[in-house]
């Protein structure tokens, strides 16, 4: 009698151990996956700022604006946003208006 109870607390102790793994591995992955989100979400406004002040001073065709953040290139129908972190945005101009995209 003491074998089983000893046998059945050993095993609902490692399911609830399993249990518990599981639960913590589950919120680490979720965490991390916010936290690559958020990186990127703050690299794409980095370089909307980059774009944003390239349009905002009129930045000429052929030209670069550098800043402490990245490097901005006008090519005539896109800007180009080297940020240096290594990443490489492109927004592209309408020929109608002012409004750009990625």
């Amino acid at each position: 009698m003491m074998n089983r109870l000893s046998a059945t607390l050993l095993y609902t102790g490692g399911m609830l151990l399993l249990l518990l793994s599981t639960i913590f591995v589950g919120q680490s992955i979720y965490y991390q996956f916010q936290l690559s989100m958020y990186s990127h979400n703050i690299q794409y406004n980095k370089a909307k700022v980059l774009y944003n002040m390239a349009m905002l001073n009129r930045l000429e065709k052929g030209k670069q604006m550098k800043t402490n953040i990245g490097t901005i290139k006008y090519e005539g129908d896109s800007y180009q946003v080297y940020l240096t972190s290594q990443q490489k945005y492109i927004f592209y101009v309408s020929k109608n208006s002012s409004s750009a995209s990625e």
